[in-house]
């Protein structure tokens, strides 16, 4: 039992769930809307893996530094793992860092993954007098949108060559986009009892954030169906039904697997 919780804990708030399903999701994304070899689509599955972990890894890791900054049973586990963690970031870094390299074209590197970096870069607090992006209402929400945005679709778009319209792809980023920025006002609920900053999520009262969360859901699902995406124009509706169910007495790793479990729901009914 004991093994079984350690284990859960490091695929929930080690990052490993989260970036498992960004990376199934760039893999449909990259074969089914691009002229893709296997092995193009297998590295930059692998990109966007070592990528999302890296960036999630680092993040935590800076926020959660000192053990004042440590509220809940979470953040005192990456205090407490602040060391293997930091190996798990720094090997992903570098894996992501190559890989980019090997997978990329210049355009996508200097124009779309370098603005990314540098809006992850300054995302979380660094020092006394700077919060960082995340503390700056909207910006945090914004952010984090623009930067799964920009790392799921946009970087295959400007890397790769398309095998349907613009149209359709613009469609199909806006919905994604919506989708996105719908899920991460739940996670300003979550920490709003103990996190001092201003975000979006925190500033509305937690029905008006559930109800802005929901019309955001509503139009991703309309935009899908529009589009003829598999029948992932059911999975904003489940969402929805997780931010009716959400409330304060939720424990954090709620979020983990229901929330970001949303995206693992996502490439699964793409794939499969």
């Amino acid at each position: 039992m004991e093994l079984a919780n350690r284990s859960l804990k490091w695929l929930f708030w080690g990052n490993l769930w989260i970036a498992f399903g960004a990376s199934c999701t760039a893999y449909y994304f990259s074969s089914t809307y691009y002229i893709t070899t296997s092995a193009e689509r297998f590295t930059f599955t692998l990109f966007v893996y070592f990528s999302t972990l890296s960036v999630y890894t680092f993040h935590r890791i800076i926020k959660h530094a000192s053990f004042e900054n440590c509220h809940t049973p979470r953040h005192i586990w990456l205090y407490n793992n602040k060391n293997a963690l930091f190996g798990i970031g720094f090997f992903s870094l570098i894996c992501a860092f190559l890989l980019a390299i090997n997978t990329l074209n210049t355009k996508s590197l200097f124009f779309l993954l370098l603005p990314m970096t540098i809006i992850m870069t300054l995302y979380p607090p660094l020092g006394e007098k700077f919060n960082g992006i995340r503390s700056r209402l909207v910006l945090k929400n914004l952010a984090v949108t623009l930067v799964w945005l920009g790392l799921l679709l946009i970087v295959p778009y400007f890397n790769y060559t398309a095998i349907t319209t613009n149209e359709v792809l613009l469609q199909l980023m806006v919905a994604f986009a919506l989708f996105v920025f719908a899920l991460t006002l739940p996670f300003d609920l979550r920490d709003k009892p103990h996190d001092l900053i201003k975000t979006l999520g925190t500033v509305l009262p937690r029905n008006v954030n559930k109800i802005v969360s929901i019309v955001c859901l509503i139009g991703a699902g309309m935009l899908f169906y529009r589009i003829k995406v598999d029948y992932i124009y059911v999975l904003p509706f489940v969402a929805i039904g997780v931010v009716i169910l959400e409330n304060k007495n939720w424990k954090e790793m709620y979020y983990d697997v229901l929330v970001d479990g949303l995206f693992i729901l996502f490439a699964g009914i793409m794939l499969f």
